[in-house]
């Protein structure tokens, strides 16, 4: 399973941002349900900064990479909410981040689930990088 991760600030702030938010958060869900190998998705607020340097997350779970393949040719298509929705999206966004992810194991359900406790957790997303760098302990020799 991967999970598409979309990190984003948009141009506008206030009750224009919250209503262009809760807007896709009607939209957005059921046209990505309508493509072949998507689990779910997800959308979470950064919270008092915690998050970083972005403001929202678009998280989209996916079967296979032929998946993502889907979603950039419906996000190219002519449909007409499609084409709404990208407008409004290049229009509202400012900066932008993704990337893919890959997991070895996990709730494959994850983005789907509507358990009544869930409301007000808090998500933890671990990442690492694999750049060559990395973390060296400060004991160990160069």
């Amino acid at each position: 399973m991967f999970s598409y991760i979309c990190d984003f600030n948009l141009r506008v702030s206030g009750r224009e941002a919250e209503g262009y938010i809760t807007r896709i958060l009607r939209e957005w869900p059921p046209l990505y349900d309508e493509l072949p190998g998507v689990r779910g998705t997800l959308l979470l607020a950064n919270a008092f900064a915690l998050a970083g340097e972005y403001s929202y997350r678009w998280r989209v779970d996916l079967d296979s990479f032929e998946t993502l393949q889907r979603i950039d040719d419906a996000l190219k298509s002519e449909e007409q909410r499609w084409r709404k929705a990208r407008a409004e999206w290049f229009e509202t966004r400012a900066a932008v981040r993704a990337r893919l992810l890959s997991h070895d194991s996990g709730a494959k359900e994850y983005c789907r689930e509507r358990l009544p406790d869930r409301e007000g957790l808090i998500h933890y997303i671990l990442t690492y990088g694999t750049g060559g760098g990395g973390y060296k302990h400060p004991s160990s020799a160069n």
